[in-house]
């Protein structure tokens, strides 16, 4: 039996279309193949995910429009739990719309990044995000 290392850096990405987490999930794998990425389809499960999870993720990445809990509903219950105030929280999202940009660092988002149109430049932003957030990870 192969017994799988537990991993020491996470991401928990937020979206509720699958397509987008699937894309994202590639990004990173490609980038940066030894990381775990978790998905989940909107913030009400991203908070029963955190709450129950043996360890934080490094990093948290959520979309913005979702059902039952969006963007900026997860991140102002993130940030009214000590427990989750020091996550870095970043939203990636298609809106440019600067109303939602300040709603999100209002609530308490760490980054508002628009979701590049092309998987080549979505790798690139993932290994941008990596470079800012998670700078040991190599």
């Amino acid at each position: 039996m192969i017994t799988r290392p537990l991993p020491t850096t996470s991401i928990l990405v937020v979206d509720d279309d699958e397509d987008n987490c699937c894309l994202v999930r590639r990004a990173f794998g490609q980038a940066y193949p030894g990381l775990e990425v978790v998905t989940v389809g909107n913030g009400e499960e991203a908070l029963l995910y955190l709450n129950d999870a043996v360890s934080l993720p490094a990093l948290l990445i959520t979309d913005l429009n979702m059902p039952r809990v969006n963007g900026v509903g997860l991140l102002t219950r993130l940030r009214q739990c000590v427990a989750f105030q020091d996550l870095p929280a970043l939203v990636l999202t298609t809106s440019d719309d600067k109303g939602d940009t300040q709603r999100c660092f209002r609530a308490g988002a760490n980054a508002f990044l628009t979701k590049p149109t092309s998987t080549n430049d979505l790798e690139k932003l993932i290994r941008s995000i990596v470079c800012v957030w998670l700078p040991g990870l190599k």
